[in-house]
């Protein structure tokens, strides 16, 4: 088991307490697929298991976590340390969405070419710091809101990425929001931004 490189479907909450702390010995794991689906009176338990053992993995080959879960809290992983320094690829099919953008997403993570995330409002600083990260190739931003009605993409940022989508749901939309570019994503060859109105709200590119 030490030698496992991939798991495809790991269920947190159905597992033993001592299943999701044996997670973070698994030192050759590259590839992990979280399921947070089910209920649990020890869920709080499980949670900060988990967190353990993603930092321990975090240290080792940790190349892709994709989190599947209904809505769960995914907070806890704000609290991710030290930074996964060999992760390439994050993705969260979820009801969930980050009160803000996660502390170890930065630009020290120099192998971070994938991200698909879930946030409550997307701001200038968050695009500026996923902006900043030079691995990144792919980027799909759900939200629910924008900081100030407005988003500016500014400067010279995102230098590689090629794709990115950014959507949301229209009934979160409550106010006329604006995207603009100045200059960046020299490499951008797929875009896909939603452009709808409803109730007199809309989301202009």
């Amino acid at each position: 088991m030490r030698n496992l490189r991939v798991i495809p479907d790991f269920n947190v909450i159905r597992s033993s307490l001592g299943a999701v702390e044996e997670l973070g010995n698994l030192t050759a794991l590259q590839e992990l697929n979280l399921s947070l689906y089910g209920t649990s009176q020890e869920y709080k338990r499980h949670e900060g298991m988990l967190l353990s053992s993603l930092c321990k993995l975090g240290r080792c080959k940790l190349q892709s976590l994709w989190i599947y879960s209904t809505g769960k809290p995914l907070q806890f992983l704000d609290s991710w340390s030290p930074l996964p320094s060999s992760l390439q690829r994050f993705g969260m099919t979820t009801n969930y969405y980050f009160p803000e953008m996660p502390k170890w997403i930065t630009p020290k993570l120099t192998g971070l070419g994938y991200i698909d995330i879930n946030l409550v409002e997307i701001t200038e600083e968050d695009l500026r710091i996923l902006g900043e990260m030079r691995a990144l190739l792919s980027l799909d931003l759900t939200f629910q809101g924008v900081q100030n009605g407005r988003l500016i993409i500014r400067g010279h940022v995102f230098p590689c990425l090629k794709e990115f989508h950014l959507s949301t749901s229209s009934s979160y939309v409550t106010r006329d929001t604006y995207l603009k570019f100045e200059g960046a994503m020299p490499k951008l060859e797929m875009l896909d931004v939603p452009i709808f109105c409803v109730s007199g709200k809309s989301l202009w590119v």
